[in-house]
């Protein structure tokens, strides 16, 4: 009897030995396949690399179907479900993308209490473009209901991290007084910061605040300086705004 259970025990921690390698192997071949795809989307590495579940591949791959890059042909659909295996892995970017798709409706049925639940793992998981995008849903009462200041907070923590369009999120809720105090001079800060990174709503809206005097020193020229910045990346309302200043000065 004693003979018996030490073979079931010596081919179980044996079987268990076996998958354990095996996985190693594979995720050893994995990252092997990943960096020779790397620079290339028609080497068919990528897909070996996702194949054998390997997250960052698996989410590179989701961006070439979405775009049709190499010879994957453009398939939203094909990039859900490979973004979908990716972020139950926890990759963060893959994560935040496939709570984009519930949002947009790309390649899935829109559902936007699906995308803020992808949202706020992205989030938890400290990707600045989930806290961004999870502000705004609670900004917006999109998916969950509205709430100012769980906006803010979210927006804050990106913001923090120096993630540009959280930045300007902030200091629109600052120059509106949406969740917190009206605070011209807070807004222009974070709306400077973001602008200095090239940021175009951060850029007009620091031209805003140039322009009339909120939160700095009335100054017309810096104001024309960033509206004409922020019109050169495609900007509608620093068009807009440029248009009004050539009209009216």
């Amino acid at each position: 009897m004693k003979t018996r259970i030490i073979l079931v025990l010596l081919f179980f921690i044996l079987g268990q030995a076996l998958v354990y390698g095996q996985t190693r192997n594979n995720e050893a071949l994995a990252k092997e396949y990943y960096e020779k795809a790397q620079g290339s989307a028609t080497n068919g590495y990528l897909q070996k690399a996702a194949d054998l579940e390997y997250a960052p591949a698996q989410y590179d791959l989701a961006i070439c179907y979405a775009n049709g890059f190499g010879e994957q042909r453009n398939d939203y659909k094909v990039a859900a479900k490979w973004l979908e295996k990716a972020a139950k892995q926890g990759y963060s970017k893959a994560i935040y993308k496939l709570g984009l798709y519930y949002y947009n409706g790309y390649g899935v049925m829109k559902n936007d209490n699906e995308a803020v639940k992808w949202f706020q793992k992205a989030a938890g998981k400290g990707n600045v473009e989930g806290q961004n995008e999870l502000g705004k849903c609670y900004c917006y009462g999109i998916g969950v209901p509205q709430d100012f200041s769980k906006a803010i907070a979210w927006f804050r923590i990106a913001a923090e991290q120096g993630y540009a369009p959280a930045q300007y999120n902030l200091g629109v809720r600052y120059y509106e007084g949406e969740g917190v105090l009206l605070d011209e001079v807070e807004a222009m800060r974070w709306w400077r910061k973001a602008a200095e990174q090239g940021d175009a709503d951060g850029q007009n809206g620091l031209g805003i605040c140039y322009m009339h005097g909120r939160g700095i020193k009335q100054n017309r020229a810096k104001a024309e300086e960033w509206w004409k910045k922020s019109a050169e990346q495609g900007n509608e309302r620093a068009k807009e705004n440029l248009e009004w200043l050539n009209n009216n000065y």
